[in-house]
């Protein structure tokens, strides 16, 4: 049974690069409603742990944002907040990682780092837009998350000009 898991792990972090490869560029990986989102995570992380080059592994990260801001809006559109919360909370553990990685990191890493929270922040910001605009309660609280995701966003950007 453990041969077969690790097989079956070695086969998902050969072929997702490929996999991915074609996604665009906000588009949600597996739903946070899934039973398979746990096992989207781990892979992410065998990957992140397995890529030693300080600037490859800043662009899995910012790739791997870029999905939790596609499931972000997918939770949206199902009016999902648990899912939001999730995805959310999953964005933040990846932000974490790039700020650690990006500190240390030459001026264009930086510079590719900030362009690219720039371009997420102005995603979430059009999903807040066009999908939060009805009213209630869920709907207000959906905001607020997004909100406070936006300005995460932007004091990540501004630490990098540091």
């Amino acid at each position: 049974m453990k041969k077969e898991m690790g097989l079956f792990v070695m086969v998902l972090l050969v072929l997702t690069p490929f996999c991915m490869a074609q996604e665009q560029e906000f588009k949600g990986g597996i739903d946070p409603s899934s039973p398979f989102y746990g096992i989207d995570r781990f892979v992410e992380n065998m990957r992140l742990a397995l890529t030693f080059n300080q600037e490859q592994k800043v662009n899995l990260q910012l790739k791997f944002a870029d999905e939790r801001v596609g499931e972000i809006e997918s939770m949206v559109k199902k009016e999902n907040q648990d899912g939001v919360e999730r995805a959310i909370e999953e964005k933040n553990k990846i932000m974490e990682g790039i700020e650690k990685e990006g500190i240390e990191s030459s001026e264009q890493i930086k510079e590719q780092i900030r362009e690219r929270l720039e371009i997420q922040k102005q995603e979430m910001v059009r999903i807040k837009n066009e999908h939060t605009a009805k009213e209630g309660v869920l709907f207000e609280n959906l905001r607020n998350e997004i909100d406070t995701e936006i300005q995460k966003t932007n004091s990540l950007k501004l630490r990098m000009n540091r």
